[in-house]
C-alpha cells in the first residue's frame, strides 16, 4: 500500500516546518523522530484486527477493496495523532511519546466505541460495503486530525497539556456523537443498505473538513 508512504512523507513535512526547531535543523534528529514515527505507525497496527480489520487477513487474502478503504482511513488517523504530537517546542522524545500516547488511545477508544455500536467491522468485512469503509475512513482521519491537533503545542507541564487537550479535543466526542447514530442506521442489518460512493465520500468530506476547520480555528499552537 502507497498510504504508509504517504502517511511518513506528510510526517516528515510536519518534522520539518512544524516540530521544535533544534529539530527542524538537524537532519539526524528527523531521521531519528522519522523512525519513531514508523516504529508507532507499525506498532499501532497491531491494533487494528481487535477492531475487526486486518490487512493480511481482508486485504490480502481476500481481497477486499473495501477494507482497503477503511485500513488507510486508521493509518492516516494514526499518524495524524503521532504528528501533532511532535508539534511545537519540548524537552525531549518522552514528551513526544507522552503527547502521542494521549492522542492515539483517545482515538483508538473512539473506533471502539463505534465498532461497539455501528458493527462497522460487519459491514465492511462480511458485507463488502464501501460506501460503510469510505464512511469509517473519514471518521478515523477527522478524529485523528482533531486528537493530533489537540496535543500539539509547546511543552509546558502535564497538566497543562492535559487542559488543552481537553479543551481543544472535544469536538472529537461531537464527530464521534454524530458518527455513531448515523453508522447505526446505515449498516443495520434490517435496513437496505446504502452502498452509493458518492454519498459517504460525501459524508467523509464533511468530517474530515469540519476537523480541518477547527484546528486552523485554533492556529499554530
Amino acid at each position: 500500500m502507497a498510504v504508509p508512504i504517504i502517511c511518513l512523507m506528510g510526517f516528515l513535512v510536519t518534522l520539518r516546518f512544524f516540530s521544535s526547531p533544534d529539530v527542524q535543523d538537524d537532519p539526524s534528529y528527523i531521521i531519528i523522530y522519522l523512525c519513531l514515527g514508523v516504529a508507532w505507525l507499525g506498532g499501532t497496527t497491531f491494533i487494528f484486527p481487535l477492531l475487526g480489520l486486518s490487512e493480511r487477513d481482508d486485504v490480502v487474502e481476500r481481497c477486499n477493496p473495501a477494507a482497503t478503504w477503511a485500513l488507510a482511513g486508521a493509518l492516516i488517523g494514526v499518524m495524524s495523532c503521532f504528528a501533532g504530537a511532535n508539534i511545537g517546542s519540548g524537552p525531549g522524545p518522552e514528551v513526544v511519546f507522552f503527547c502521542a500516547t494521549v492522542s492515539t488511545t483517545a482515538f483508538f477508544l473512539s473506533w471502539f466505541s463505534l465498532e461497539l455500536t455501528a458493527n462497522t467491522s460487519e459491514a465492511i468485512t462480511v458485507d463488502r460495503d464501501e460506501g460503510a469503509a469510505i464512511r469509517l475512513a473519514g471518521f478515523l482521519i477527522a478524529t485523528g486530525i482533531l486528537l493530533g491537533g489537540a496535543v500539539a503545542g509547546n511543552w509546558e507541564s502535564t497538566s497543562a497539556t492535559m487542559r488543552d487537550f481537553y479543551t481543544y479535543g472535544w469536538p472529537a466526542i461531537a464527530l464521534l456523537g454524530v458518527a455513531l447514530p448515523l453508522e447505526r442506521v446505515l449498516n443495520a442489518r434490517n435496513r437496505p443498505i446504502i452502498r452509493d460512493p458518492w454519498q459517504s465520500f460525501g459524508i467523509s468530506l464533511f468530517y474530515i473538513l469540519i476537523a480541518v476547520a477547527w484546528v486552523a480555528k485554533r492556529g499554530r499552537p
